[in-house]
């Protein structure tokens, strides 16, 4: 090859690596890193632990702030690995009956002080008042993310090791399809199990691929890290090249739709058994049970269909099993006018108000059905 031609195929190729290394520069001056994922927004770093039953728990005797757009609050875990809350007060002398109230983070209190969240407000109201031959101490097991059969779990080992005069089960049926998709630990992080085949770990965080072959996530992952332009690239390339292949061979939109309708129905007849089990084990007992049944507003504050859908059916079912259930909806909606006046901006979770009015309602309900809740509830709620 003749001289000058080499010395145009050199100029050629510096030219070319020099605008890989300027493209480069410049993504990562004005894009975020590619498929990484980083901590939980306003999840604070060594909050959770590996759990040999369940998954992942608290930490023991944590302390950390949990600050968001929204909010930002003290969480503190005792020495049970629970939310602390306020003692009640001294019993001078009055027998003391306890709740464990478990669920969620809808229990737990996401976004709200502990004095605030449902749990402590249901102590405060049914030791408030005149009259009250005994006194009430509620432990607050809610977990974030936890799915019913976590739940189940949780609330079958405290039974085993601690005496407990009623459970109360905050409940939100919307996310029935966590018991067949939980959340699960993965570098000190909540994920849904089934995107764990597309995550790798990564510093404070994680890579996250929408590659499906092997071969893909391999690279997907090292551009990432190495590579960023060369990762959008890919990426970019990856849902051109590959989306319209995955359109001609999808079903149809009605067919999509009915199957997913039906494998919704599965998942949520198995959350329905998880709870008439629940509920079984815990009366075997001899100990009442309560279902608190929670929802989310919308952030235009309307409660939408699907929620209403299986409140309404869990509430069916939980009558035709006698099962003791509270039903928030219509008091909910009714005092919130369809105004997000129960959840913040830009999450869904309770406002602080909401989880007082739970809190009420819970009490209400123990008040006017004593006979069906026992001597506990007739003896240590407020006349």
């Amino acid at each position: 090859m003749p001289r000058y031609k080499w010395g145009n195929a050199v100029l050629v190729i510096l030219s070319l690596v020099l605008s890989l290394v300027l493209a480069e520069i410049v993504c990562r001056l004005m894009l975020p890193p590619p498929g990484f994922i980083p901590r939980g927004i306003g999840e604070p770093a060594g909050l959770l632990r590996e759990h040999a039953t369940r998954g992942f728990s608290y930490a023991l005797n944590f302390s950390g702030s949990m600050k968001t757009a929204d909010f930002s609050t003290e969480i503190r875990i005792g020495v049970n690995g629970f939310r602390d809350i306020p003692a009640p007060p001294a019993s001078d002398g009055r027998p003391i009956r306890r709740i464990l109230a478990v669920g969620d983070s809808m229990t737990f209190g996401w976004g709200v002080e502990a004095e605030e969240s449902w749990p402590a407000r249901l102590q405060s109201h049914l030791n408030s008042g005149t009259n009250v031959a005994q006194l009430v101490s509620v432990t607050n097991a809610g977990i974030s993310a936890y799915s019913l059969a976590q739940i189940s779990i949780l609330t079958k080992e405290v039974l085993a090791e601690q005496e407990v005069d009623m459970v109360i089960l905050g409940l939100l049926p919307a996310v029935f399809g966590r018991i067949e998709d939980p959340y699960v630990l993965f570098n000190g992080l909540k994920v849904m199990q089934s995107s764990l085949p597309f995550l790798k770990p990564q510093g404070d965080g994680f890579l996250l691929t929408e590659m499906r072959r092997n071969s893909l996530k391999t690279l997907d992952f090292w551009l990432d890290e190495y590579f960023w332009f060369g990762s959008h690239l890919l990426k970019l390339s990856y849902r051109v090249l590959e989306f319209p292949k995955w359109g001609s061979s999808v079903e149809p939109v009605a067919e999509v739709q009915r199957r997913r309708q039906e494998q919704d129905e599965k998942r949520f007849q198995v959350f329905l058994l998880e709870l008439e089990s629940l509920a079984k084990f815990v009366k075997e007992r001899q100990i009442p049970f309560v279902v608190l049944l929670t929802l989310t507003q919308d952030k235009d504050g309307t409660i939408n269909e699907r929620q209403r859908r299986y409140n309404a059916a869990v509430i069916e079912f939980c009558k035709e099993k006698q099962i003791e259930a509270v039903d928030l909806l219509p008091i909910l909606a009714t005092q919130s006018g369809e105004r997000p006046f129960f959840r913040f901006p830009k999450d869904a979770h309770w406002t602080a108000p909401a989880h007082d009015i739970a809190a009420r309602e819970l009490a209400s309900y123990l008040r006017k059905n004593r006979s069906a809740l026992g001597q506990y509830a007739g003896e240590s709620v407020p006349k």
